[in-house]
């Protein structure tokens, strides 16, 4: 009697914790996604928040998690769309955009100087009698 008691438990405990764990992954942006939206801001783009329906369909028409250009009026503008994970826009001009270009290169530059420098320390260590062989 005791063990069906502790079976449905435990099953029902798992069942919560992948829900959960698959919950939560779904809901978490990509990496580069937040990375680009950190970047925007720090360029001086502004946030617009999808704060009602109405903007909330707006949004979703226009070309997602990409930078492009408009005009209107003669000024030329910059838009950064995302209704899936941020549900908001960045606006900027001229100036945001050729500052945000700059932070992309710095940031990439950065990447790959870390990679660079991880790759260095790699080839550094000395395996010597750790080095594995073909018979493990």
């Amino acid at each position: 009697m005791r063990v069906r008691k502790i079976l449905p438990s435990a099953a029902a405990f798992t069942a919560a914790i992948c829900i959960l764990v698959f919950s939560g992954c779904a809901s978490t942006p990509p990496k580069k996604l937040v990375t680009n939206e950190k970047l925007l801001a720090a360029a001086g783009f502004r946030r617009y928040p999808a704060d009602t329906p109405a903007k909330l369909a707006r949004l979703k028409k226009l070309p997602q998690q990409k930078l492009f250009a408009r005009a209107e009026g003669g000024v030329e503008y910059y838009i950064y769309a995302d209704a899936q994970h941020c549900q908001c826009l960045f606006k900027g001009g001229r100036e945001e955009y050729e500052h945000y270009q700059q932070l992309v290169l710095d940031n990439q530059l950065a990447q790959d100087r870390r990679t660079r420098e991880k790759r260095e320390r790699a080839k550094e260590l000395d395996w010597g009698k750790w080095r594995f062989r073909d018979d493990w």
